[in-house]
């Protein structure tokens, strides 16, 4: 089955490659509150995006790998990544699929939430993306250390008082409660060089204790 590819349904497929994965939920929240022809809000971008994620399934374009309902995840397909014009991404690890999808997520419950209080998200890299960046396609030799990765960096923008841009990065740390203590305090350590740190949390007592480890609050998905 055929398809003609709208603007919208490339930014659909050209995110999802890029990320390697991403759910319906993500989708939804990211491309389909509104109609892309009237500019109207969608009463359920959830069953907007169902219907036309299945109709890229159907033409061939967007695979489904795995989950139910809201958080079914979803990958393009070599031919996909072949007529948008992008590398064929490779697949994503299952060890890190969860964590993964759930760092999209609270990537887009924290651009509602800094959208409501001024400020833009203008760029979101991964973790992936951002070590790739810094290792620039070589291998890491023998010795050789990083300092620990934000599951995502948020480049944030908003407007000052005297109508200037002001842009800042943000580390964006999804925590579970399999991370050690010793792990939520390196990562905060090294988050000290970005301008700010936005933590998200898998469940209430996580989020209590990474505020009782270093005094930060951590949204909980």
């Amino acid at each position: 089955m055929s398809v003609a590819l709208s603007p919208r349904d490339r930014d659909v497929l050209k995110f999802i490659a890029a990320n390697k994965a991403a759910s319906l939920d993500v989708l939804a929240q990211r491309f389909f509150r509104e109609n892309p022809k009237s500019g109207k809000a969608n009463r359920d971008p959830l069953h907007a995006c169902r219907r036309r994620v299945q109709a890229l399934v159907d033409a061939g374009l967007i695979d489904r790998i795995v989950g139910r309902g809201p958080l079914t995840t979803v990958r393009v397909t070599p031919r996909a990544a072949d007529s948008i014009g992008v590398a064929r991404p490779r697949a994503l690890p299952m060890r890190g699929r969860s964590h993964h999808v759930a760092t999209l997520r609270a990537i887009e419950i924290l651009r509602a939430r800094l959208e409501r209080e001024g400020v833009r998200v203008v760029e979101a890299k991964l973790e992936f993306q951002l070590r790739s960046e810094e290792q620039r396609g070589r291998a890491t030799r023998a010795g050789e250390d990083y300092a620990p990765f934000p599951d995502a960096l948020l480049v944030l923008e908003r407007t000052a008082v005297d109508g200037s841009l002001v842009r800042e990065e943000a580390a964006l740390e999804y925590v579970t409660s399999k991370y050690t203590d010793a792990d939520i305090r390196e990562k905060h350590a090294s988050f000290e060089r970005y301008a700010r740190a936005l933590w998200v949390a898998d469940r209430p007592s996580t989020s209590a204790r990474v505020a009782r480890l270093i005094g930060a609050e951590a949204m909980c998905l």
